[in-house]
């Protein structure tokens, strides 16, 4: 078998395109599908990462030992994906902090580091080749919760310290249904209209900083896609 077949046959065994094959590289899918239909040939770096990738030898790589000396790794996603439960369960919980019941007040905030340690586990363990498909896939999703629940505790926090509201039934008509457009948790009330706006500036800025530090994270996650479709789109 030559060296264009078995970069070929392995790319397939992993589950790469030649696109998430020359990202890993990086270099052009182009250069790929040349590599693979024999018209040129990787430079020594090149195989050096391939190898790396394909979770065998560089001599397995250009003399085509079959014989396998390496186990299988994990999928990263399988981490993710354990990970991503946990971040469900903590944003679930989170929403008893709103029920003034302070022993699940850190629950939340527990989970979600546990979750980031099941994020590193398997970004260290698992197959080379998952790992940045796996890193983008939990950015892009768990960011909403990871930084809805922190910034919900900081602000509420906040909030409770400065006396801005607290957790009881709403006292007054006049506000009455507006604060319950503002914030999803029903017992909270604003004490005054001076306290009021400060609740009302409180929610705009927590918005703010969630929606944009969301969108900021996913970009950077995927600035590699973003900047793949710009340069075809050009």
């Amino acid at each position: 078998m030559e060296l264009s077949e078995r970069i070929l046959t392995l790319r397939k065994q992993k589950g790469l395109s030649q696109s998430e094959l020359a990202d890993l590289i990086g270099v052009s899918r182009q250069a790929v599908s040349k590599w693979e239909s024999g018209q040129a040939l990787p430079d020594l770096d090149k195989i050096i990462v391939l190898s790396d990738i394909f979770d065998i030898s560089i001599d397995q790589l250009i003399k085509g030992n079959e014989e396998k000396t390496q186990k299988k790794k994990i999928d990263a996603m399988v981490f993710v994906i354990i990970a991503t439960v946990l971040d469900v369960i903590a944003l679930i919980l989170s929403f008893n902090y709103f029920l003034a019941i302070p022993v699940l007040k850190a629950i939340p905030l527990i989970l979600i580091t546990i979750a980031f340690g099941f994020y590193i586990l398997g970004i260290a363990i698992s197959d080379h080749s998952t790992k940045r498909r796996a890193h983008r896939i939990f950015w892009s999703i768990n960011i909403w919760i990871i930084l809805f629940i922190i910034l919900t505790s900081v602000f509420m926090e906040i909030g409770l310290f400065q006396g801005i509201w607290d957790f009881a039934p709403l006292h007054y008509p006049d506000v009455d249904s507006y604060i319950g457009n503002i914030s999803p948790y029903s017992r909270l009330y604003a004490e005054g209209l001076e306290k009021y706006d400060q609740a009302l500036t409180y929610f705009y800025s927590f918005w703010a900083i969630y929606l944009i530090g969301s969108i900021i994270t996913i970009i950077i996650v995927n600035i590699d896609i973003i900047k793949r479709k710009f340069k075809r789109s050009n």
